[in-house]
């Protein structure tokens, strides 16, 4: 009871003391990182290593097992699992929970360095990627136009992709789906033979052909010029007069022996939007940042290019905001319309309208001390936590009633 007299010995301190958690309770709300779920620091690490043009067995026998028998030795790892595919190999590394992720992935790239002279020449460097429930793209965005499909990727990546990632909160953008072109060399294996040539040696000649070197610099005057050499290939007229071996009466050039043409790749996957093929971006941010607010710059820099672009259609196939926004609009609705029936059936009931004006001010007033709560503790603003929220709400309005 000594809460109970002291509130009503000193009205004016318990207005200014309450007064002080709704105003900091509006900072704080300012303040927090709104996400969609908590941070979690999953105790999992996949490896990627990859190999091209090998069988899985090849694979297993001289990536995957040297890999596992080196970091088998980590500390907190409790168990590996591994799958080896044709020119790949990936590896999981489960630890336990509590481990300290950022130590662990320090041992496990020191490991990996360790073994990485162990491995094939030819084998890539293993890549280490953090399993994190959160690493979903907050937006998906689908790039379609008047243009073809090789010129929209370049779009994307020549001017959106590094538009975006200029925002501050955006980490990376994703590229998915279209088409890449390609440089198509088919050497006809019978000239091959013929002229005693390799594929390995036809593809230095064209690597040392297709190169851009520095000439040095030359002064003129008061000006001091940088010279280059551009040898990198224009068209593919001059891919097929590169010389690649002189014989008697003439040199061989690489259209006499090989078909040479302007193709694409091949495609692993495609995006498509109402059935249409399209260009994919998938939007990520970075850690602790604000969802809706990235999200919100995100579409105004969309906009502008848009703007500056009309023969594009850059539309916004689902974000991750927009859930949040529409979950936390939930929970305050909630909040309002439970405050609101509090009041009317306590009021009818009662026939009293100090209770019902009690229960009024004391539900806002445990809410935003809640947000001084989260704010302090670092806790963001998801669907987790506020659902906690509401519990200790409820508490809070408990206790605040008891006191009158």
């Amino acid at each position: 009871m000594k809460i109970t007299k002291l509130t009503i010995n000193r009205p004016v301190t318990t207005f200014m003391f309450f007064l002080a958690i709704i105003l900091l309770g509006f900072v704080s709300l300012r303040e927090l990182s709104v996400d969609l779920l908590p941070d979690i620091s999953y105790p999992r690490i996949s490896v990627i290593t990859e190999y091209p043009g090998v069988a899985p067995e090849e694979i297993e026998t001289l990536i995957t097992a040297p890999l596992e028998a080196v970091v088998s030795t980590i500390p907190g790892l409790r168990k590996v699992e591994s799958i080896s595919k044709e020119g790949v190999s990936f590896m999981t590394l489960e630890f336990d929970w509590g481990t300290d992720m950022d130590f662990a992935v320090l041992h496990t790239r020191e490991k990996l360095d360790n073994a990485r002279y162990s491995l094939p020449e030819d084998a890539g460097r293993p890549t280490i990627i953090l399993l994190d429930p959160k690493s979903k793209p907050i937006m998906i965005l689908a790039l379609s136009g008047e243009r073809n499909l090789v010129e929209l990727k370049e779009f994307a990546e020549e001017l959106i992709k590094p538009r975006l990632e200029q925002i501050q909160g955006i980490a990376s953008v994703e590229i998915a789906g279209g088409v890449e072109r390609e440089i198509q060399v088919e050497i006809k294996p019978e000239l091959l033979s013929l002229y005693q040539l390799s594929i390995d040696e036809i593809a230095r000649r064209i690597d040392a052909f297709n190169k851009n070197l520095q000439g040095g610099t030359i002064r003129k005057g008061r000006f001091k010029y940088a010279i280059r050499i551009v040898g990198e290939f224009e068209s593919i007229n001059e891919i097929g007069n590169i010389p690649i071996k002189a014989i008697p009466g003439g040199i061989i050039r690489l259209k006499d022996i090989a078909k040479i043409k302007d193709s694409i790749k091949e495609r692993i996957g495609l995006t498509k939007l109402n059935g249409k093929e399209s260009i994919g971006l998938l939007v990520y941010k970075e850690s602790g940042a604000n969802t809706v607010k990235v999200t919100k710059k995100t579409k105004e820099v969309l906009k502008q290019i848009k703007e500056e672009n009309p023969q594009i259609n850059l539309r916004i196939i689902t974000e991750q905001a927009e859930f949040i926004e529409n979950a936390i609009n939930s929970v305050l609705n909630s909040i309002i319309i439970g405050a609101i029936l509090a009041f009317l059936i306590l009021f009818l009931f009662l026939q009293d309208i100090k209770t019902p004006i009690i229960i009024a001010v004391s539900i806002p007033i445990s809410i935003i001390a809640t947000f001084n709560i989260l704010y302090f503790s670092n806790i963001s603003l998801n669907i987790m936590s506020l659902g906690g929220a509401c519990s200790w709400c409820w508490n809070a309005c408990r206790l605040f009633n008891s006191c009158f």
